[in-house]
C-alpha cells in the first residue's frame, strides 16, 4: 500500500468580501486574502499583516453583528449586515500604527481560511522562540 504525503503549500489566496470593521474603508469590496508563510496579505488595503499582529480570528452569525454595530456605530452600521443566521470570519489584529482592526469578511470558506491562518499563527510563533 502507497501512503501519499500531502504537500505543504507555502502560498493560498481566498476571495472574499470585505463588509466593515477597519476604519480606514467604509465601503464592501471585493478582497484577496493571500496567507503566505509570514504575513496574512490583504491587496486591496495595501496591508501585509505579519501573523504574530493577528490576535484572534473567529465566525460570528450576522446577527450578532448587527446588534454590536448597532451599539457601536448606530444605525447605518446597523443596516451593513442583515438579520440574518449566516455566518462571517472576523480577522482581530493591531495595525501598524498600533490600533486594532477587526475587519469582517464574507466567504463561502471560513472554516477552512480560519484554519489555515491559525496554523500559520502556531507556526510564526514556533519560528520566533
Amino acid at each position: 500500500m502507497l501512503l501519499s504525503s500531502r504537500k505543504e503549500v507555502s502560498h493560498r489566496s481566498y476571495e472574499a468580501i470585505y463588509l466593515n470593521g477597519h476604519r480606514a474603508f467604509q465601503k464592501r469590496m471585493k478582497v484577496h486574502l493571500n496567507l503566505t508563510s509570514k504575513f496574512l496579505e490583504i491587496p486591496e488595503f495595501n496591508a501585509k499583516i505579519p501573523y504574530k499582529k493577528i490576535t484572534d480570528v473567529y465566525h460570528v452569525k450576522g446577527d450578532k453583528i448587527s446588534t454590536m454595530n448597532l451599539l457601536l456605530t448606530g444605525l447605518l452600521g446597523f443596516l451593513a449586515f442583515p438579520l440574518t443566521k449566516k455566518f462571517y470570519m472576523v480577522l482581530v489584529y493591531t495595525d501598524e500604527t498600533g490600533v486594532e482592526q477587526k475587519p469582517v469578511f464574507d466567504t463561502d470558506k471560513i472554516v477552512e481560511i480560519e484554519t489555515d491562518i491559525l496554523k500559520r499563527i502556531a507556526d510564526s510563533s514556533k519560528d520566533s522562540f
